[in-house]
């Protein structure tokens, strides 16, 4: 399968190229990966989460899904300053997907077996409006909501916040 994250240029990725990588993968591996729109940020952009898990195209959203697996979440991008993490989980994503199908990419674990029980939840992006900030500056910024709230706020100097669009 076509590799879908290149963590190579990964300093050139905004959160919105980081979505649209997610949406990718959902795309090339239906069968065991589900993409869900979990929310919006300050800044109107979009919060997500991967599910990973065997059969995702036909459990996800049962009424017993909850129940039939265990259930793990990994989250990067929390704090703004983090840009590295979400590119890491991305390609996390894209590696245990690989494997699931060719079990020699990740040598002494089994993802199918894994994902037999388990559901692994990936939320690659939390804080994308100061992901974007810190990366890109107040251009980075769509909405006037969050550059007012921006502009009032002394500390102009967004690539070394932690913070989001709200400070």
């Amino acid at each position: 399968a076509e590799q879908i994250v290149d963590l190579t240029v990964a300093e050139t990725f905004s959160s919105m190229d980081y979505q649209k990588m997610a949406i990718s993968l959902a795309k090339q591996y239906p069968e065991i990966i589900k993409y869900e729109e979990i929310g919006k940020s300050y800044d109107q952009k979009p919060i997500y989460a991967i599910v990973l898990t065997h059969n995702a195209d036909v459990l996800y959203g049962t009424a017993d899904f909850k129940v039939i697996r265990k259930h793990y979440l990994m989250e990067a991008g929390t704090h703004a300053r983090e840009t590295a993490n979400p590119g890491v989980l991305l390609k996390m994503v894209e590696e245990y997907a690989r494997d699931y199908y060719d079990d020699s990419v990740i040598e002494g674990y089994s993802l199918r077996e894994i994902l037999n029980t388990s559901a692994l939840h990936f939320v690659p992006m939390l804080n994308p409006d100061g992901h974007d900030l810190a990366k890109f500056g107040l251009g980075s910024i769509q909405t006037e909501a969050a550059k007012k709230a921006l502009q009032s706020m002394e500390d102009d100097h967004y690539g070394y916040w932690k913070a989001n669009a709200r400070g």
